[in-house]
């Protein structure tokens, strides 16, 4: 009796190794996956600055570019308007239509960008960010600071803009001091998901904190010797 290894679906997966780029910076991507199909389609498009004014999907759109995990289709949170697209062939794909594939993109301007990978009917999106800008948080139960520095020198950024975003709600923090910081109240809103953005000029940044906990845990260590028992 003829018997055969039953195939896994098709599938596509898009890794851009890292999701903030410097403005003419080469993007190395790489698509792997499983597919009847031979070419490989990518489409480059850019989120007009209209999409991060205050509105009910403002929350997932910043959630999706801070963590690159979407919460609904990534195209239907944002006003998006095409930059690039190319069709390559797929040469690495094996006898079982296994794939692994890399691709040089040309560097982009500064903005926020949604990569689409499509081969066959398998689709996969990606957030990438051009910036020169990087933002840190740090919170605890009384005192949140966001700090705005430098991609390359680590120097510190004064009179850059700060929001935070809790579900559709946008509040705008102001502008850091001398030293790139500005504070806030990290317990403020009923969200237990904020996400703090910055912008200076064309430059963005993105990042994201789950509210501290205000419990007071009691923190119990036990210490043992390497033999306890054992008498030689």
């Amino acid at each position: 009796m003829d018997w055969e290894a039953k195939r896994q679906p098709d599938y596509l997966g898009l890794n851009l190794g890292s999701r903030v780029f410097r403005p003419g910076e080469d993007i190395t991507l790489r698509a792997d996956g499983s597919t009847k199909g031979d070419t490989l389609q990518l489409t480059v498009l850019k989120v007009d600055e209209s999409s991060f004014d205050a509105n009910r999907d403002l929350g997932d759109l910043l959630y999706g570019i801070a963590t690159n995990r979407n919460r609904q289709a990534p195209t239907e949170k944002a006003k998006l308007s095409e930059v690039h697209s190319e069709k390559t062939h797929l040469k690495t794909k094996d006898i079982k239509r296994v794939y692994v594939h890399e691709q040089n993109l040309k560097g982009l301007p500064y903005g926020i960008y949604l990569v689409k990978a499509q081969v066959a009917e398998q689709v996969d999106y990606a957030w990438l960010t051009v910036t020169d800008i990087a933002l840190v948080t740090k919170t605890e139960p009384k005192k949140g600071e966001a700090v705005v520095v430098d991609i390359d020198s680590g120097q510190p950024l004064p009179d850059v803009s700060v929001s935070i975003t809790r579900g559709a709600s946008q509040v705008d923090l102001g502008k850091t001091n001398s030293n790139g910081l500005i504070g806030f109240d990290p317990m403020a809103g009923g969200e237990r998901l904020t996400l703090v953005s910055a912008k200076r000029g064309d430059a963005r940044a993105h990042t994201w904190f789950y509210k501290p906990s205000q419990e007071q845990d009691v923190l119990t260590s036990h210490f043992v010797t390497d033999r306890p028992i054992y008498r030689p």
